[in-house]
């Protein structure tokens, strides 16, 4: 049985295969975010594309051993996985903003507008500050003006979105970039442990995976 990689479609795509190339993965040449099929990398790697959001839903389901994602869908997936390699591109935030006229922090409960309830609830468990999460997928940074919520945990990269609405950053619960997951139950696997001595150190467990 070969070893699945899952690889996200999209931007990502080919920085993360050109990951996968500079760790000695060989991957096949001309994929692109249009195909739905496995790709046979070698004689025991098997790489296939899929939405970034899934990638962790693969690894926690033993459909993929390996796969290539994001630090924040991954930590707030709760998949169980060991970090294998940082890949230095995808570098983004996850951060706290609220309106700039309210001040922070605000009184308790605090109405926070989120795609990540999981690390939501983790970042605000220390604090004095009691959250109810509204879930929200997309247009996020519009839900405070539009009286949803009064302030949001959201990924950024340059900030100006936030601030073209009129949004300010408060506090950063993570600081993401793409890594190379292994799945806790492929490194039971001999030809999983194999290759990963091929690829070199490993990064190690992620201490905020449950």
């Amino acid at each position: 049985m070969p070893i699945t990689i899952a690889v996200p479609k999209g931007r990502l795509l080919e920085p993360s295969l050109a990951a996968l190339r500079s760790l000695g993965i060989t991957v096949p040449e001309g994929l692109d975010s249009s195909g739905r099929e496995l790709h046979q990398a070698n004689g025991s790697v098997t790489v296939f594309l899929t939405r970034a959001r899934d990638v962790p839903l693969y690894l926690r389901q033993g459909g993929a051993h390996l796969g290539v994602v994001g630090l924040d869908r991954l930590r707030e997936s709760g998949c169980r996985a060991t970090i294998h390699a940082r890949l230095g591109f995808g570098r983004c935030r996850l951060v706290v903003a609220s309106p700039e006229e309210t001040g922070w922090p605000l009184p308790s409960p605090v109405r926070v507008g989120t795609g990540y309830p999981r690390l939501t609830r983790a970042h605000f468990a220390g604090s004095s500050t009691q959250v109810r999460i509204v879930p929200l997928s997309g247009s996020v940074e519009i839900a405070p003006r539009a009286g949803l919520c009064d302030a949001v945990v959201d990924i950024v990269e340059t900030g100006s979105t936030l601030r073209a609405n009129g949004l300010v950053i408060r506090e950063t619960v993570l600081e993401s970039e793409a890594v190379l997951a292994v799945s806790a139950r492929a490194t039971r696997i001999a030809a999983v442990r194999s290759l990963l001595m091929d690829l070199g150190e490993e990064v190690g467990p992620d201490a905020c995976m449950a």
